[in-house]
């Protein structure tokens, strides 16, 4: 395999990237249950763990493995985008010592799940705002000579018929590039969710930014 000058893999990771990946440490949308379970094997293999044990790590529900805190985090895509890295061998690892992580994240989970339905059951009225996800191009450079320097990736809100999408939390930042972006303008590309509940299920990044959410839609007049 051949790396470029600049640390690359291509134009689709870092070599660090890389090199973690084959070591397991991958990004969030690389784990699946094959890869856990080659993991699993690898570590029956090198006399880590026993069959019991084996057993065991293959029945812990893939959701687990994926609501771990990230272990480290490399730079991927054209525009170096700051990606969390999983190692799954150390879960492994983690999970054998200690069990109750096992269990906690389990119950974490049907909570959610429990949270979700209820919050359905009690959208009786709709709600006065809509939730996006959104990559926005960020422009660098010169007036003569403007390119991309970056793409902000985030969540934020808008109020019902308005184009106007207001940022809550952008991924491997602090603060967004703008107070506020236009949904069908240039450079932008969103999806809408139905809710928080629906917007963290697909990018668990933003868990825990409920209190963040409550603040702009607070700040925009918006009834909770």
């Amino acid at each position: 395999m051949l790396f470029n000058n600049h640390g690359y893999v291509g134009q689709s990771r870092s070599v660090r990237s890389q090199e973690a990946i084959e070591e397991h440490e991958v990004p969030l949308n690389q784990i699946t249950r094959d890869l856990i379970n080659e993991v699993i094997e690898e570590l029956v293999d090198e006399e880590t763990i026993d069959k019991e044990q084996e057993n065991w790590l293959k029945a812990i529900p893939v959701y687990v493995w994926k609501n771990q805190s990230p272990t480290s985090w490399h730079h991927t895509g054209k525009y170096y985008h700051e990606t969390y890295h999983y190692d799954l061998p150390l879960y492994a690892e983690e999970f054998i010592d200690d069990p109750e992580i096992v269990d906690e994240s389990v119950k974490e989970h049907k909570r959610e799940l429990s949270e979700r339905r209820q919050a359905l059951l009690n959208e009786s009225t709709e709600p006065e705002y809509e939730v996006y996800y959104y990559s926005k191009d960020i422009w660098g450079g010169t007036r003569r000579h403007p390119k991309i320097v970056d793409i902000e990736h985030g969540y934020g809100v808008a109020k019902k018929e308005s184009s106007r999408l207001y940022p809550v939390s952008v991924s491997d930042e602090d603060w967004p590039n703008n107070s506020y972006y236009s949904i069908g303008g240039n450079y932008i590309t969103v999806k809408q969710y139905s809710g928080y509940l629906e917007l963290v299920a697909k990018h668990p990044e933003f868990k825990g930014t409920k209190r963040k959410l409550n603040k702009v839609l607070k700040a925009l007049g918006v009834t909770l």
